[in-house]
C-alpha cells in the first residue's frame, strides 16, 4: 500500500477519536508536523514501534495498519529468521507452499492457513509475509541481476604522498541486486594493497586500513534510491547469503526499502554510490602504473572494473624529473574520461575535498568548456566569501564554486549536496529546501527546480546543465492560508440527507504551521477542521452536515460561499373519490319478473291441454 492510503487512513481513524494532529503527536511521541506529513502522504509510513502506539492510542488494529505500510509485524519476521523456517523454505513441502510446484494448485491456500494458524487475526500480515517468502526465495536461488556499470577513472598520485581514487557503481535499472560488498585492490606485479569492505551507505572520511597496512580516507555517496532490507525484512538484502538468524547473520538496517542495495520501492530507477579514496602511498612502492580494481561481490559471483593509478617519485634531492604537481584539493582530472569530441566515455565523479558536494556524469554525455573545448577537469571548492543570501531565506550548507566557468553538459549532470540538517529554520521541512544558482549576470539567487531532497541522508540531488555556484537554501516566509475550491455535493437533498462540502486549503508560505477551516451554515458555525501544513502544501478538508428543515441554506467556509437546498417530503396523493352507485330501477325489475310469469303459465296451459 502506499504511503498516500496509510496517511488516509490514519487521518480517519484520528478522526473517528476525536484527536487533533498536535494531540495525537504528543500522546505518541513524535512532532505533529512529522505527523501531518505522514497523514498527506508526504512521507512514508513510520516504524514499527510508532505504529503500534498510534494504533493504541487511537484504539485501532495494529495488524491493519502495519498491513496499509507494507510491513511485516516483528514476530512474524523473526519466524522468518529461524533456521527451521529457512530448512523449510528450501524443502520441496516449502517450495508448494510457495506454488512453485505446479503439483496441487490449491496448496497455497491450505499451506499458508496451517503455516499461520498460530497467528489468529493477522491475515492481511500472512498475505504480505507468503509474497514476502517467494521473492526471498528467488533471491536465494538467483544470482544478482547484472544491470550495473562500474567506473573508475585514471589518476595518479606521489609515492610517500597521497593519491586520490574515485570509483562508482551504477545501478542501471530497479532490478534487485544484493550487492554483498565491495572491495578496492591496488597492485602491481610485485605490490599490492586491498580495502575490503567499503560503505554502502552514504560516509564522509572514514579511515580504512588495507589487508598489506598502508590507510586511506574513504567517503561514499549514494544516489537517490540507494536502499537495502529494512527492520522486519531484515533477512534478505546485504548479508542475506549466510548465518541468517539472530547471531548477526543479518543487518537490521532501517526502514523505508527492501530487499538489497540499489533497490527501494516506489523508486525502481537507476541509482548508484560514489566512492572517493584518498590513499597514503607507501614510500617504499615503486614508480610506475598501476592497476585500481573495483569488485562487487554479488550472490555468488563478482563484477570487476580496472583503472589506472600512475605513480611518481616526490622529486627530492635531483633523484629525477620533478613529477607534475598534484591537482589543487577538489580537482579531478577527467581528461583519460572525454574522447577529442567532449563525450564522456565513461561515468565519471567528481567531488569536492569535503565530499559533501559531488558531480556525477553518466557515460556518453557532452561536456565542453565555454570556449567549446573537451574538459579535462573539474574544480569544486568552497566560496570563501559566497554571495549573500535573499531576503527570508537562509543557506544550510557551503557555497560551492564548480568549474570551470561556464561549462556545458548535455544531457545534464546530477548534482549532489549534503545540509547541516542543524541549520534547517524552525518550521522549514525539509523537503522544501532547494539548490540554488548564483546567477553572475543577474547578481541574484536562482532557485532550481525539481530538487530530490533525502532527509535520511542529508542528501539533496538536481540536474545542471552548466556549472557556476550552488548551494542549499531554505526559505522562510511564514506561511499564508488562502482556501479555495469550494466544492457543495449534492447541490439538492431531501431532509435529513447528508451533504459534503470540501474546500482546498493552501500554505502559499514556506514555513510549516496549522490552520482551522470553519464552516458556517446561514452565519452559524456548525463544525471546524485543523489543518497542518508545511510550505507551498495543500490539502482537502471535506465537512458533512444534515438538515432537518426544508429550505434553502447559505453555506460560508473562509470567505467562500454557496448554497444548497433542502426539499420539503411530497404531500401524500389525493385519494379518488369513490364512484356514486347506480339506482336500482324496481319498474325494470318487476316487469322482467311479471313476464317471466306470464310465460311460465303460458307453457304450464299448453304442457296440461296436450294430457286432457
Amino acid at each position: 500500500m502506499g504511503a498516500e492510503e496509510f496517511g488516509k487512513r490514519l487521518r480517519e481513524l484520528r478522526k473517528q477519536a476525536g484527536m487533533t494532529q498536535r494531540g495525537l503527536a504528543a500522546e505518541v511521541g513524535v512532532d505533529f508536523s512529522y505527523l501531518s506529513k505522514i497523514e498527506n502522504g508526504a512521507l512514508p509510513p513510520p516504524s514499527e514501534k510508532v505504529i503500534s502506539k498510534l494504533a493504541e492510542t487511537l484504539n485501532a488494529s495494529r495488524d491493519e495498519l502495519l498491513s496499509l505500510a507494507g510491513r511485516i509485524p516483528s514476530e512474524i519476521g523473526e519466524l522468518l529468521t529461524r533456521p527451521e523456517a529457512l530448512k523449510f523454505l528450501r524443502s520441496q513441502r516449502g517450495q508448494k507452499v510457495l506454488g512453485t510446484s505446479n503439483k496441487k494448485p490449491g496448496g497455497l491456500q491450505m499451506r499458508g492457513k496451517d503455516f499461520f494458524k498460530n497467528y489468529k487475526g493477522l491475515a492481511r500480515a500472512a498475505v504480505a509475509v507468503v509474497l514476502v517468502l517467494a521473492v526471498g526465495t528467488s533471491l536465494w536461488f538467483a544470482a544478482p541481476a547484472q544491470a550495473i556499470e562500474l567506473s573508475v577513472p585514471n589518476t595518479s598520485g606521489n609515492i610517500g604522498s597521497t593519491a586520490t581514487i574515485t570509483a562508482t557503481v551504477n545501478v542501471q535499472s530497479g532490478d534487485i541486486l544484493p550487492i554483498k560488498s565491495i572491495n578496492l585492490e591496488i597492485y602491481d606485479s610485485t605490490n599490492s594493497e586491498t580495502f575490503t569492505g567499503l560503505p554502502l551507505k552514504t560516509v564522509s572520511g572514514v579511515s580504512y586500513t588495507g589487508t598489506n597496512g598502508s590507510t586511506a580516507r574513504i567517503s561514499a555517496r549514494t544516489g537517490s534510491g540507494w536502499g537495502y532490507g529494512y527492520g522486519t525484512r531484515k533477512a534478505y538484502g546485504y548479508g542475506y547469503e549466510s548465518g541468517w538468524g539472530t547471531s548477526g547473520g543479518y543487518h537490521d538496517l532501517g526502514t523505508g526499502s527492501t530487499f538489497g542495495y540499489g533497490y527501494t520501492p516506489g523508486t525502481q530507477a537507476a541509482t548508484s554510490i560514489a566512492y572517493t579514496v584518498v590513499w597514503n602511498v607507501p614510500s617504499n612502492w615503486p614508480s610506475g602504473n598501476y592497476t585500481i580494481r573495483l569488485r562487487v561481490y554479488g550472490n555468488g559471483e563478482s563484477f570487476v572494473k580496472d583503472g589506472t593509478l600512475a605513480l611518481s617519485p616526490l622529486g627530492e634531492g635531483g633523484a629525477g624529473p620533478a613529477p607534475p604537481p598534484a591537482p589543487a584539493p577538489g580537482t579531478t582530472d577527467v581528461s583519460g574520461s572525454v574522447d577529442e569530441e567532449g563525450v564522456f566515455t565513461e561515468s565519471v565523479t567528481a567531488a569536492s575535498e569535503d565530499v559533501k558536494c559531488w558531480i556525477t556524469i553518466n557515460g556518453g554525455t557532452i561536456g565542453k568548456t565555454a570556449e567549446g573545448e573537451p574538459l579535462t577537469e573539474i574544480t569544486i571548492v568552497p566560496m570563501a566569501e559566497p554571495p549573500a543570501p535573499p531576503a527570508a531565506s537562509n543557506v544550510v550548507c557551503l557555497t560551492y564554486d564548480i568549474g570551470p566557468d561556464g561549462a556545458t553538459f548535455e544531457p545534464p549532470a546530477l548534482l549532489n549536496i549534503i545540509y547541516d540538517e542543524s541549520l534547517i529554520p524552525e518550521g522549514v521541512a525539509e523537503e522544501n529546501l532547494v539548490i540554488a544558482l548564483w546567477d553572475e549576470d543577474a547578481g541574484e539567487w536562482v532557485p532550481l527546480p525539481n530538487c530530490t531532497v533525502n532527509p535520511d541522508t542529508n542528501t539533496i540531488t538536481v540536474e545542471i546543465s552548466h556549472f557556476a555556484a550552488f548551494t542549499v537554501m531554505a526559505y522562510t516566509s511564514p506561511a499564508a492560508f488562502a482556501a479555495s475550491n469550494l466544492a457543495i455535493a449534492p447541490a439538492e437533498v431531501g431532509i435529513g440527507e447528508e451533504v459534503t462540502v470540501s474546500v482546498l486549503i493552501t500554505n502559499s508560505g514556506d514555513l510549516t504551521s496549522s490552520y482551522e477551516a470553519v464552516l458556517k451554515i446561514d452565519g452559524a458555525e456548525v463544525a471546524r477542521e485543523e489543518v497542518t501544513l508545511i510550505g507551498s502544501a495543500s490539502e482537502t478538508v471535506t465537512f458533512t452536515t444534515t438538515r432537518d428543515a426544508a429550505g434553502t441554506y447559505a453555506v460560508s467556509v473562509d470567505g467562500l460561499s454557496g448554497t444548497f437546498t433542502v426539499k420539503a417530503a411530497p404531500a401524500p396523493p389525493t385519494p379518488a373519490p369513490p364512484t356514486p352507485a347506480k339506482p336500482i330501477n324496481w319498474p325494470l325489475i318487476g316487469g322482467i319478473i311479471a313476464g317471466v310469469i306470464v310465460v311460465a303459465l303460458v307453457i304450464w296451459r299448453v304442457v296440461v291441454r296436450r294430457r286432457d
